[in-house]
């Protein structure tokens, strides 16, 4: 009984010390992120739809860790794997609004001198 209690802890300890700080979990997530990548076939939509999903997914695996050594080698794994996804959405030019307020504003201008040209040409 004994022998059979410590393997059951030992089994949650190396599962992680919280529910959703685990390996398994990471390499679910991955497992995701790169099928969705590769069935993108360099699609920007579906690209940056990939790496945001595994953004949110290893930020829940970063929420769910505490601060034991476990769940803190897991937090570590988490986090190169959100540079990962961080360097895809910086590669594809992912929305972020820093990024995306350039293009809005030349995207207002070219609409602005096509309506005055228009409307001087109508007139």
């Amino acid at each position: 009984m004994g022998l059979f209690l410590s393997l059951v802890s030992l089994s949650v300890y190396i599962q992680g010390s919280a529910a959703g700080c685990t390996s398994g979990e990471i390499l679910t997530c991955s497992l995701q992120y790169h099928s969705a990548y590769r069935a993108a076939a360099f699609n920007h939509r579906k690209v940056c739809s990939a790496a945001y999903q595994l953004l949110d997914c290893m930020d829940n695996v970063l929420s769910a860790c505490g601060s034991d050594l476990l769940s803190r080698t897991v937090a570590n794994q988490a986090k190169q794997y959100n540079n990962q996804a961080r360097q895809a959405l910086a590669q594809y030019g992912c929305g972020n609004s820093a990024d995306s307020l350039p293009f809005n504003l030349a995207i207002m201008a070219f609409g602005l001198g096509f309506y005055i040209l228009f409307s001087n040409l109508v007139n």
